[in-house]
């Protein structure tokens, strides 16, 4: 009867022990996929979201390049409308220069000056 008992409680363990150890295995196997599947998800949406900020710094590039290419082209129309203006008052200074000079040159030959 002993040795009855222990073949039955030796079989029994071993089934008990084989059951453990494929539930083990599919409750590893289960949440070893949960992890990985959780795992491809954030890292697509890492991906996304490096993805998207790559491009917002792009547009933001462009936008920059932009502004700086229109103060350049403010810029030289600032400088063109200074050179205009200083063209202007040089030829106003040489025409009031001019106007004295014959002011003089008239005053001289009328004998006025001296």
């Amino acid at each position: 009867m002993g040795r009855i008992e222990n073949v039955v409680v030796k079989e029994t363990t071993e089934r008990l022990e084989a059951g453990i150890a494929r539930l083990e295995n599919i409750v590893i196997k289960e949440t070893t996929e949960r992890l990985e599947a959780g795992f491809k998800q954030n890292t697509a949406r890492l991906d996304d979201r490096i993805t998207e900020t790559r491009n917002e710094l792009k547009a933001d590039i462009a936008r920059v390049e932009g502004r700086i290419i229109e103060t350049k082209e403010d810029y030289h129309r600032g400088v063109e409308v200074l050179l205009a203006a200083m063209n202007y008052n040089k030829t106003a200074v040489y025409v009031m220069c001019g106007t004295v000079i014959v002011g003089i040159v008239a005053a001289l030959m009328k004998g006025t000056l001296f």
